[in-house]
């Protein structure tokens, strides 16, 4: 394998694998022999493993597994889908051009299906999933296309979002549980967090907002990043040395930054979240 970067997989590298693979003699000497790292070969093995989809787990005509033939057709269709925006030179310039304005790929795609089953052609058909490889990609990350999406994320997210939160909070601390004086606005003391993030050319810098219910007060902190820790020890700060009648709660919402409520409870007060 050539030195200075990754290089695909070769026909005559997948057919080696799987001669080494009948012989099972593990991942780290299969890497070894093909100078590959062992993750490459996980990846190898699991993204182009042929599954026979007439076949039932009970089959005998079941001819599902790792072929060099058909992975080099696999990994092949994987690279054409994003190999259209090489293919055809008007395409990167519209997409970028869309991103510029504002567009997301979910839309660039969609306006591009919509203008194919106008006229007919096929070239001009994209996936979104085929934006956000250019836009992540080498090409992408030059023009620090990121920026132009939706969320301005550097590095893409995972495809099925994250974990959910909905048992980090227990349920004694929910808004349900708050004292139903907060709601009337009648009396002081009643605060409420939440927290202002800037745009990606500011960095990580954001501020924490703290406004008393009653009097529309106002605290900003500013804090570096965006850190539960950090955030909270800063409130702890804020409110602490106000006497006790004039913090008698603060209601946050589920953002993440605000998940170090914990260290809060130090402080004789009643914390809720929306």
């Amino acid at each position: 394998m050539a030195a200075g970067g990754f290089q695909h997989f070769t026909l005559d590298e997948r057919r080696s694998l799987f001669r080494m693979q009948e012989a099972r003699p593990g991942v780290a000497e299969m890497a070894a022999r093909l100078g590959r790292h062992r993750s490459t070969i996980y990846r190898e093995l699991g993204r182009n493993r042929f599954h026979d989809p007439d076949a039932s787990r009970d089959s005998r005509r079941n001819v599902s597994g790792y072929y060099p033939v058909a992975a080099q057709d696999l990994a092949r269709a994987r690279r054409q889908r994003l190999a259209k925006l090489v293919r055809h030179e008007e395409l990167p310039a519209h997409v970028v051009d869309r991103l510029r304005a504002g567009w997301s790929p979910q839309q660039i795609a969609g306006r591009l299906r919509r203008e194919e089953g106008a006229d007919g052609e096929e070239s001009g058909r994209l996936c979104h999933e085929t934006v956000y490889r250019h836009v992540h990609g080498p090409a992408g990350r030059a023009g620090d296309l990121y920026l132009c999406l939706p969320r301005a994320r550097r590095r893409r997210g995972t495809r099925h979002g994250r974990r959910p939160r909905g048992h980090r909070i227990p349920l004694e601390r929910g808004i349900a549980c708050r004292p139903a004086e907060v709601a009337t606005r009648e009396s002081f003391g009643h605060w409420e967090g939440d927290l202002l993030v800037f745009a990606r050319p500011g960095g990580n810098a954001n501020a924490t907002t703290l406004p008393e219910r009653r009097s529309r007060f106002l605290v900003l902190l500013p804090n570096p990043d965006r850190r539960p820790a950090g955030v909270a020890a800063r409130i702890g700060t804020a409110l602490g040395g106000l006497a006790q009648d004039l913090r008698a709660t603060v209601t946050f919402d589920r953002g993440f930054e605000l998940m170090g409520y914990p260290a809060l409870a130090t402080l004789p007060w009643t914390a809720a979240w929306l």
